[in-house]
């Protein structure tokens, strides 16, 4: 039931989504490009979609609330997945994938980690590419796939205002072939400047979460 689209859609929430209702998820959106984005993605999976009143243009509303079951699956698969996965109520501090997710398939899984690249990612100006939670769970699932298909890195914790923050950046030399596995990030900073790193600079050996 987990589909490239479906994907997309729960990393985009897990990484600048509200998901603590069981009735709503609500999302906001760095730009109308990628708003477009995640409404195609929607609309494959036949997911209602709405568009709040006092942000127009930046957040849109998935589905509503099905007391049966199946209608819920059926009608708003979005919903239903997120139930599924046990995402529901979390906030930002304690939102984590289930272990189980870090063996979905390739195309999906990629889709999750684009999903939180898109929103809580970001490349800087020499074609890195950075990603950072407030949960650690999160960080350390996007770190162990990124690295599952070919792009090792490194990771850190550090404070803000007084609460840990979780980092993790990619080894340069692999970020363009991760990225070319993942799609495009539309209007997203300094994404151009992603390019092919030679070879010879790549590193002998590389670390999981600095293990």
């Amino acid at each position: 039931w987990m589909t490239p689209e479906m994907g997309l859609l729960i990393g985009a929430l897990l990484g600048d989504g509200c998901i603590t209702k069981p009735d709503r998820a609500t999302m906001k959106c760095a730009s109308l490009t990628q708003r477009k984005l995640y409404l195609s993605a929607a609309e494959k999976i036949e997911q209602r979609t709405s568009e709040p009143l006092t942000q127009k243009g930046i957040a849109f509303l998935f589905g509503r609330d099905f007391k049966n079951y199946r209608e819920r699956k059926r009608r708003a698969p979005l919903l239903w997945a997120l139930g599924e996965l046990g995402l529901v109520g979390q906030t930002a501090f304690t939102k984590m994938l289930p272990d189980w997710t870090r063996l979905l398939p390739k195309s999906v899984a990629l889709q999750i980690l684009r999903g939180l690249l898109l929103t809580d990612g970001h490349f800087d100006k020499n074609g890195g590419l950075h990603f950072s939670s407030r949960s650690k769970s999160l960080r350390d699932w996007a770190a162990f796939i990124a690295h599952r298909f070919g792009c090792p890195g490194s990771s850190w914790e550090h404070s803000i205002l007084g609460k840990p923050n979780y980092k993790w950046s990619a080894y340069r030399e692999f970020v363009s072939s991760l990225i070319s596995m993942m799609g495009s990030f539309p209007e997203k900073q300094n994404f151009e400047q992603v390019r092919q790193i030679s070879r010879k600079n790549q590193r002998k050996y590389c670390r999981l979460n600095n293990r």
